[in-house]
């Protein structure tokens, strides 16, 4: 018997995404944006997918939800997007992230210094927590972006976004959050939260890989990352993935259905587990079960 303990990594699709996913490979397999039927039979699941999305993360109309391969070119998209259009030859040349951030946010801006961006980077302390008094101390009128994880895919801990949103946009700077750990697994309102930007991926919610998806604010300017069409409302060029697209909006609703689930049954395992674990010598486990999400435990144990 095999035990899958790596649900932060990837997840197993939802049966009920795949079956939906099905007939867009070899019965509806039309380009969305041709102009015959075979292309325009795809449009009823396209529109339905994109009503689910924006409901599963309650964005308004006015906002944008654009379908990208993943989380790691939402990310990329927000940083290079950010640099283009409030950096390069403007008077802000700073960003600020977190200590703990995934490389497809570190990295990236790692890249960018190289064209004179200034990074900063917010601590933890040793339960993982992130204080918004610390991004204060950081911030200045140089800022252009802050970037801040809403949850840290090893210890599950969960940040203080919605402030550290209200923080940026007293100095007039941006707020993205990479929430690829936190879609599907706790109840997303970008309304209340105040992000500019929010990337998520669709394998981390039970969908498939090779899709995600890049929420946008009251549909602002954001260069694009990817040119060559008029896809996605000019946004995002490439032929649509209508099987990933389906099956992603699938299975967020599928998860967001789930959440109360998570946050009783699962988090009862996940503090069962821990407490057992305790008993044993030189365990300990990193974050506080309140700020974590429900699902995640970082187990360390000395010489190991």
């Amino acid at each position: 018997m095999r035990v899958y303990l790596d649900n932060n990594a990837t997840t197993m699709v939802d049966p009920e995404a795949f079956e939906l996913m099905k007939p867009f490979f070899c019965e509806k397999y039309g380009n969305p944006n041709s102009l015959h039927r075979f292309g325009s039979e795809t449009h009823p699941a396209l529109r339905r997918a994109m009503d689910q999305l924006y409901a599963g993360i309650n964005a308004s109309d006015n906002d944008d939800i654009v379908v990208t391969g993943c989380a790691t070119e939402s990310n990329n998209w927000v940083a290079k997007g950010v640099f283009f259009d409030h950096i390069l030859n403007k008077d802000k040349d700073h960003v600020i992230i977190s200590a703990v951030e995934h490389p497809a946010i570190s990295a990236t801006f790692e890249f960018l210094k190289k064209y004179g961006v200034r990074v900063s980077r917010v601590p933890v302390n040793e339960n993982g927590l992130l204080d918004p008094n610390d991004l204060r101390k950081l911030i200045d009128d140089k800022t252009a972006l802050v970037s801040i994880m809403w949850a840290n895919n090893e210890t599950g801990t969960i940040f203080p976004i919605k402030e550290c949103a209200a923080i940026a946009h007293e100095h007039g700077a941006l707020f993205h959050t990479d929430a690829t750990q936190t879609v599907g697994k706790i109840k997303i309102n970008v309304r209340e939260m105040g992000m500019d930007f929010m990337s998520f991926s669709a394998h981390k919610f039970h969908g498939p890989k090779g899709v995600g998806g890049l929420y946008i604010k009251d549909s602002q300017k954001l260069t694009s990352l990817l040119h060559g069409g008029e896809h996605m409302g000019g946004r995002r060029s490439g032929t649509l993935d209508v099987a990933g697209i389906v099956g992603m909006a699938q299975a967020l609703e599928n998860s967001n259905k789930l959440i109360e689930f998570e946050n009783l049954h699962v988090r009862r395992l996940r503090d069962k587990l821990e407490d057992a674990l305790l008993q044993l010598p030189d365990v300990s486990v990193v974050g506080e079960r309140a700020h974590r999400l429900p699902n995640t435990t970082l187990a360390a144990i000395k010489g190991v």
